[in-house]
């Protein structure tokens, strides 16, 4: 191994030289395994509330990329005082128990077609204490979030359905 290297070299000189620190694992990888790709953190983000990207290994990056729309971060388990610190996040998430409190007062078949028409957002409708990290980036933007706008427009559009519903329903039981 040691007639690979530069001559004059000490051995280990070349690898310490060239390793790069992944900030999501903690270890260290060549230049091949780590391009110095960024990426948002979920642990910063979740004690935090930092959106700072940080250098990442490919492996980490690609890990995250594949994760960022999943809803898979509990901020609940992880740090429930994140909402006392963060007005925004705590808005939103009573956005979220409203909504799936209306959620149950909505007739099925309104909500299957309400919930199929919010995609991969359905989530924000069935567990309010789940998030992803593409939402929690979105919070991170404040003043510029489009999900309380989003919520807010979901929680309408359910809060009409249950008044229609609610009206259909006195007027069939009033004949």
């Amino acid at each position: 191994f040691a007639s690979l290297l530069p001559s004059g070299t000490a051995p280990g000189t070349a690898l310490r030289r060239q390793a790069r620190l992944c900030e999501y694992t903690g270890s260290l990888y060549c230049e091949m395994c780590h391009e110095n790709e960024t990426a948002v953190l979920p642990r910063c983000v979740l004690w935090d509330w930092d959106f700072a990207p940080r250098k990442v290994c490919k492996l980490a990056h690609e890990f995250l990329t594949s994760i960022e729309m999943q809803p898979i971060l509990c901020v609940d388990a992880v740090n429930p005082e994140l909402y006392n610190r963060v007005h925004l996040l705590h808005e939103c998430a009573s956005k979220r128990r409203a909504i799936v409190q209306l959620c149950d007062r909505v007739p099925k078949h309104k909500l299957d077609s309400l919930l199929r028409s919010a995609g991969r957002l359905r989530y924000l409708c069935e567990t309010p204490s789940f998030w992803a990290m593409r939402e929690l980036c979105d919070l991170g933007k404040g003043a510029f979030s489009e999900l309380p706008g989003y919520l807010d427009r979901l929680e309408g559009a359910l809060h009409r359905i249950v008044v229609a519903h609610q009206q259909k329903k006195k007027k069939k039981y009033s004949k």
